[in-house]
């Protein structure tokens, strides 16, 4: 089996297009700082705060091709980041339930999208039916739910059943499979505030660690080196600078 590659957004300076890079998703404030300072990007005033002068082109590696749709220069690098790590939360069976709703849906928009990922129960995706015969035939025969005879059972139009069971329901036809609203409650997700946890724009870099070489790390311990004669020890009143 292949290894998943990442989603990856095309990061371009605004005011310099030829310097662009490749930016993988989920990412962190590391990353993001090491890539800005490669592209000379810096962060511009913003009437909400600060917005780093930068835009995005385009996306690869994405799950499926409808989500190209709702990736591009308006969004961030930390609402991405937030729908990626999203994505990556869910299994084969959540992805083609987002997929499925978002050809018969309202989710245009890149937050739209994100509450559809905490939302994959309030729908019900059932693969390989895709018109009214297949439904009836489900229903009838594999969903457990039609109780009769067999010999009753032939005597039943699987594209009538179908159909009058699509209209009950309020379900949809996608290339995933029938959609069909569960019956759950949509959970509502503050889509205006991006979860810290997904903030690499402008968060916080891992403080970094200070490399010692094993001779400076034996002069700061006061024990001698190999090439180094010993030196008496001397007292410290305060940190040395």
């Amino acid at each position: 089996m292949s290894e998943k590659k990442p989603l990856e957004v095309l990061i371009i300076n605004s005011r310099q297009d030829d310097r662009q890079e490749w930016l993988a998703l989920p990412t962190d404030a590391d990353k993001v700082r090491a890539l800005f300072d490669r592209l000379g990007i810096e962060p511009i005033p913003f009437s909400q705060g600060p917005k780093a002068d930068y835009y995005v082109s385009m996306a690869d590696n994405l799950p499926f091709p409808e989500l190209d749709a709702v990736i591009g220069k308006p969004n961030t690098i930390d609402g991405l980041n937030w729908l990626a790590a999203r994505l990556d939360a869910l299994d084969e069976t959540e992805l083609a339930t987002v997929r499925a709703a978002m050809a018969v849906g309202n989710y245009y928009r890149l937050q739209d999208v994100i509450a559809l990922t905490y939302n994959t129960e309030f729908y019900v995706l059932v693969p390989h039916v895709h018109n009214e015969a297949d439904l009836g035939r489900y229903y009838l025969n594999d969903s457990g739910m039609v109780q009769m005879p067999e010999e009753w059972k032939a005597g039943i139009d699987p594209a009538q059943f179908g159909a009058h069971i699509m209209g009950q329901e309020k379900g949809r036809f996608t290339p995933q499979g029938y959609l069909v609203p569960s019956g759950d409650e949509w959970k509502e997700v503050g889509r205006a505030n991006i979860p810290e946890e997904y903030k690499a724009e402008f968060g916080k870099p891992t403080p970094a660690k200070e490399k010692q070489s094993v001779r400076d790390a034996l002069k700061h311990t006061g024990q001698p080196g190999k090439d180094a004669p010993a030196k008496p020890r001397t007292k410290h009143h305060g940190p040395e600078l």
